[in-house]
């Protein structure tokens, strides 16, 4: 017979599902905008409110692809970034509330 495996058009090295993409999307364009926001003066206390949203929803992300067999760096990603993002938040606000 003939090998089936090599006439796969995509190997997806048994990940079979999206599962966990849309979360993990969503966790990274709010961690995004946290990360945006931390910069601006008296709005990177909201920034510290995005992140740990983020945070919930990349934590989602990655229950959601481990439950499923699928692709965890959407969520491994946003979870980094939104982490990021607080840190820098709560870093900078006494610099910028002595302004």
């Amino acid at each position: 017979m003939y090998n089936q495996r090599a006439l796969r058009p995509c190997d997806t090295h048994g990940l079979t599902t999206h599962a966990g993409r849309g979360l993990g999307i969503a966790a990274l364009v709010v961690a995004l905008v946290a990360l945006l926001l931390c910069w601006i003066p008296f709005v990177n206390n909201l920034s510290v409110i995005l992140g740990a949203i983020a945070v919930l929803l990349a934590i989602g992300s990655l229950f959601q692809a481990s439950w499923a067999k699928g692709n965890k760096w959407w969520g491994v990603l946003s979870f980094i970034i939104a982490v990021t993002a607080m840190i820098f938040g709560i870093t900078l606000h006494p610099m910028w509330s002595a302004f």
